[in-house]
């Protein structure tokens, strides 16, 4: 069902061909940073985490794409810890948000990897991941909600993924960004400060939309 959910939603993979490596990895950044808020949410409700290692590695790479010279070996460093930090889901299956945590840890790692290899694989792992984290949280959310939703509807629960008001909000970002970076050919300072700024107000809109059951129905 998961190829269904992908094949579904208004997939920009191929476009990314079409945009200089720079806007990539700031693609990459945007998403990354509004995974954010749900990593943090992890740390917050387990006490446990690094949160701050992973806004570091965020900073490192929105200072590189305002001009600041690559540091392999400190990506490489902020990989590695990063990696480390990603929660395993066998040891919090108790947690609610160990399973998205772990989703956003992995989208951030993807863009580390980015920055470091400059293969457009990396970047479409990133998005791949971050779609797939999403689809991920909501199956299980119909999952629990099964009794509520009824048969008919759980039977139907792809195409209530894809009309889901976290999927739909995302995937306009995506195509939002998409279009401004490829009508963007510098990153200049004020074009990613709007970047930045929209990306991180809009991780705290979808991080309030995760449990978000469904209210059309």
């Amino acid at each position: 069902m998961i190829l269904e959910f992908e094949e579904r939603l208004p997939s920009i993979k191929k476009k990314l061909e079409t945009i200089p490596s720079k806007h990539r990895l700031a693609f990459c950044a945007s998403i990354s940073q509004r995974m954010l808020p749900v990593y943090n949410t992890f740390a917050k409700e387990e006490g446990l985490g690094q949160p701050e290692l992973f806004q570091i590695a965020l900073d490192e790479i929105w200072q590189i794409l305002a001009g600041k010279l690559f540091e392999i070996d400190k990506l490489k460093q902020l990989l590695e810890s990063c990696d480390k930090a990603c929660p395993k889901t066998e040891d919090y299956y108790t947690s609610e948000w160990a399973l998205d945590a772990q989703g956003a840890g992995i989208v951030i790692c993807y863009t580390l990897e980015y920055a470091i290899e400059q293969n457009i694989r990396y970047a479409g792992q990133a998005l791949t991941a971050a779609h797939h984290y999403i689809f991920e949280h909501l199956d299980a959310l119909i999952a629990e909600n099964r009794d509520i939703l009824g048969e008919e509807l759980f039977k139907k629960r792809s195409e209530l993924i894809v009309n889901h008001p976290l999927t739909i909000r995302e995937m306009k970002k995506e195509n939002e960004d998409f279009q401004r970076l490829k009508e963007t050919k510098i990153l200049e300072q004020k074009f990613l400060k709007w970047l930045y700024t929209s990306s991180c107000d809009e991780g705290k809109i979808l991080l309030g939309l995760y449990y978000n059951i469904f209210p059309d129905l």
